[in-house]
């Protein structure tokens, strides 16, 4: 009976929640369109379909109801755009993967990620497998295919002023201030100690994430050649690319779309600006099953994304949060997976 008396009382609240601000419910679409398809990946084409389609519905309620932008279909082609690029991402990462797979079979017997390949068999295995990138270098994928998709913005029949994609996915200046280099050494110490303490408390420092752990394996009992810890930073600099752009690049600037937001923070720290903090919530969640991992992992990871956000804001571009980025995934494939149990 008072399950019954509740559940009315909030799906009321809900609805006047969603009434004063239709916004943050479709950002909130936008994040299990993120996470969702990561952590089913059997349904991906199905939850994306679903999940793009109430983006679409609230949308259009925002449109109906709310006569936003002056009748403009701005509410409607966004989100139509949004699960679009989501579903060529998936479209052409599982077409690579079976193109690249059918050439050496399962792709799962690659040699090493710690030597360059010996024939262009390996070097396929090596792609398809994907290590710290997912199957098929699947986070290099979806950057590649997002960018691509962004002049068909032009397309867009609004007259909404919105702002550009390459706000958030430009590099930015080399030397923007003389204290974000000491944020960064800062942010990294703290980063890789936190880093060590949960590898050493929960113990799932090696085969916490699939993807790592096969990257260094044959290591766990000898230590790392010179050229061998070169090859890891190398992996540490694509992945952290991959993942500064994909998150605070063209995630957020998704979100900064749906939430209307007509300019960011620009050379100094803003810790509430609110397209940084869902790009983090959605950055956290899709780490459940990655290092670190767990409910733990996602809130270690959500603070990080948004730290990195806070980062890109003052620094003005993605440079400092990829060197930041690339500094904790260097520690994480040298030493985190490489500890023993």
């Amino acid at each position: 009976m008072i399950t019954v008396v509740i559940l009315p009382l909030n799906v009321s609240r809900f609805m006047a929640l969603s009434s004063t601000n239709p916004r943050w419910f479709e950002c909130f679409l936008l994040v299990l369109m993120d996470v969702l398809p990561l952590w089913y990946k059997e349904q991906r084409s199905i939850i994306i379909w679903v999940v793009g389609m109430g983006l679409l519905v609230a949308g259009y309620f925002r449109y109906v109801l709310f006569g936003e932008a002056n009748k403009d279909w701005f509410p409607v082609l966004w989100p139509a755009f949004f699960t679009f690029r989501r579903f060529l991402n998936g479209f052409v990462r599982q077409r690579w993967i079976q193109t690249m797979a059918s050439k050496v079979g399962t792709g799962r017997n690659t040699k090493s990620f710690l030597s360059p390949p010996k024939d262009y068999g390996e070097l396929i295995d090596v792609l398809v497998d994907g290590g710290p990138l997912g199957p098929g270098c699947a986070k290099l994928l979806d950057v590649l295919v997002g960018l691509a998709s962004m002049p068909l913005l032009r397309f867009l029949p609004t007259t909404v002023s919105f702002l550009s994609w390459t706000t958030f996915c430009g590099i930015g200046p080399l030397w923007p201030n003389w204290w974000l280099p000491l944020v960064v050494v800062l942010i990294s110490i703290a980063v890789n100690g936190v880093l060590w303490l949960w590898s050493s408390i929960q113990q799932k420092s090696r085969g916490a994430h699939e993807g790592v752990h096969r990257m260094v394996k044959g290591t766990i009992s000898r230590n790392l050649t010179t050229a061998e810890h070169l090859v890891l930073l190398g992996w540490s600099l694509v992945n952290a690319v991959c993942e500064e752009m994909s998150s605070r690049g063209l995630n957020r600037w998704e979100f900064a779309t749906l939430l209307g937001s007509k300019s960011i923070p620009s050379n100094h720290v803003s810790f509430l600006d609110l397209s940084n903090i869902w790009q983090a919530a959605s950055f956290g969640l899709a780490h459940f099953y990655g290092v670190p991992s767990g409910w733990t992992g996602v809130i270690l990871t959500f603070v990080y994304g948004w730290l990195m956000g806070t980062l890109h804001d003052a620094a003005g571009g993605l440079l400092y949060p990829i060197l930041t980025h690339t500094i904790a995934d260097y520690f994480i494939f040298s030493q985190i997976a490489r500890r023993r149990k």
